[in-house]
């Protein structure tokens, strides 16, 4: 024996292999632990993480002339290393997943929970360019040549479940662990791995989701897809991992996946597109009933209407001359044959089909036109009528006012009553929580969860405040 030299600090330190150099002297590759760095050989060296992967270079007579670390903040080790006809060196091992984006690998997204690395030096231990290989799970190279081509070729092995991801996309396994090979054309710096996830998305056959299939996502970006329904169908459910969407996100015909950091699925239903009918029958007297859609002019009821489900009505009757209006019989799913004296009736959303029946009966102080001819007076109670329904219309439905009730847990700063379809905006100060609302206090109104503005207020659109509105947090 010539000599011997060991190196270490103060915790674990251990050289893994060793490569003669062209100036009669070698390196040496390994790992050391987080304790050492600061101590003993690694005085005044900081380490990155759990674990460092080192190169270590003497002379010919075993004199220390350097030794860098190399890693980011989790675990790293060099398994081998080889010495490259440029004068510098090639070494080969592992880092965690933990590493990747810190340190040496600041810029470069690692794959699974452990990739193999490839790493290039200059004669002095600088870094020249350094790659990641794996899957979703486990890699490791144990060993690196430089071959006759001017190639390299590292050898490991591969976890199970990494095949058919990442490097492995498209390529099945053997078994619990199985050997690999890969060969890198040169020693021209070769591009870090990218991780990719990917998005399963689907739908029936009518409805149609775009992108579709399976979609390939580069990590940490964002990914949009949008739906619609084939005409007769609306889209019924979005299911996006198990979990569906609110009416308010399958109405907004998009759903983006943001910060991508694992495999989804998102999958579109349609369903025949309901719709209701309304009926009118006048069973008693003379007169004919008008009716109104979503705030549009009214029309003169003649036949059965088909109406689009989840429909705003108005109805109001008209009775002919000598007549005034008596009842309604309002027959639905929810109402059956409920009979109202009002005579200007507000549907906020139809959703079943509707059964109205209309009774007139002859005017007080005299008889039906029919009877009796049509007299200036009986013009003119006729038009006062009208008018007075119009105005009644006017101030009950469509200049009406709702409470706005707020939980008293909320500093919501707003009016507390609101005009019917107006936008209502208010602040909450205090509480960075959801926030949903409802409108009107029927057991099956749907709560709505509504986000801030960009100057923190909060708009409930103008068209949906056709009720008392209520504000809670979530």
């Amino acid at each position: 024996m010539k000599w011997a030299k060991n190196f270490g600090g103060a915790d674990y330190d251990r050289f893994r292999s060793v490569a003669a150099t062209s100036d009669g002297g070698f390196i040496a590759a390994g790992l050391s632990y987080e304790g050492s760095f600061g101590t003993g050989s690694w005085d005044g060296v900081p380490g990155y993480g759990s674990y460092d992967s080192i190169a270590v270079k003497y002379d010919k007579n075993g004199a220390l002339e350097w030794a860098k670390n190399f890693g980011g903040v989790g675990d790293e080790g060099f398994n081998s290393i080889a010495a490259t006809s440029d004068g510098g060196f090639i070494v080969v091992g592992y880092s965690s997943e933990d590493s990747f984006g810190t340190g040496d690998w600041v810029d470069v997204t690692g794959y699974g929970d452990y990739d193999a690395t490839i790493i290039k030096c200059d004669g002095s231990g600088t870094v020249e360019w350094l790659t990641n290989f794996g899957g979703g799970s486990y890699e490791y190279f144990y060993a690196v040549t430089v071959i006759s081509d001017g190639g390299l070729v590292a050898a490991g092995y591969s976890y199970e479940d990494s095949f058919g991801t990442g490097n492995w996309e498209g390529v099945e396994g053997h078994g619990y662990f199985d050997g690999m090979v890969v060969k890198y054309k040169g020693l021209d710096p070769i591009a870090p791995g990218v991780k990719n996830n990917y998005i399963n998305a689907s739908s029936d056959s009518n409805s149609t989701i775009t992108p579709s299939g399976v979609v390939t996502v580069q990590r940490f970006n964002d990914q949009t897809f949008h739906f619609s329904a084939a005409d007769g169908y609306v889209v019924s459910s979005v299911t996006v991992d198990g979990r569906l969407l609110t009416q308010e996100q399958i109405d907004s015909g998009s759903y983006t996946f943001t910060n991508v950091m694992m495999n989804h699925i998102i999958d579109v239903k349609s369903s025949v597109a309901a719709s209701v009918t309304l009926t009118i029958d006048i069973t008693e007297g003379k007169g004919y009933a008008k009716y109104s859609t979503d705030g549009l002019s009214f029309l003169d009821y003649t036949s059965p209407v088909i109406l689009a489900y989840g429909t705003e009505l108005f109805v109001v009757p008209v009775p002919e001359d000598g007549y005034t209006f008596s009842t309604w019989k309002v027959s639905t799913e929810a109402h059956p044959d409920e009979v109202t004296a009002e005579p200007n009736l507000h549907f906020d959303s139809v959703t079943g089909n509707t059964h109205l029946t209309l009774y007139f009966e002859i005017g007080s102080g005299g008889t039906a036109a029919s009877d009796s001819g049509i007299g200036w007076y009986v013009l003119g109670i006729v038009v006062l009528l009208i008018i007075a329904g119009i105005l009644l219309w006017f101030f009950l439905f469509y200049r009406r006012y709702y409470d706005v009730l707020k939980n008293e847990s909320l500093n919501i700063a707003g009016a507390d009553r609101v005009h019917r379809k107006s936008e209502y905006r208010f602040k909450v100060e205090g509480y960075s929580g959801t926030i949903v609302y409802r409108i009107g206090d029927k057991e099956d109104v749907v709560w709505k969860t509504i986000l801030p503005n960009a100057d923190g207020s909060f708009v409930i659109p103008k068209e949906e405040i056709t009720g008392d509105v209520t504000i809670e947090p979530r």
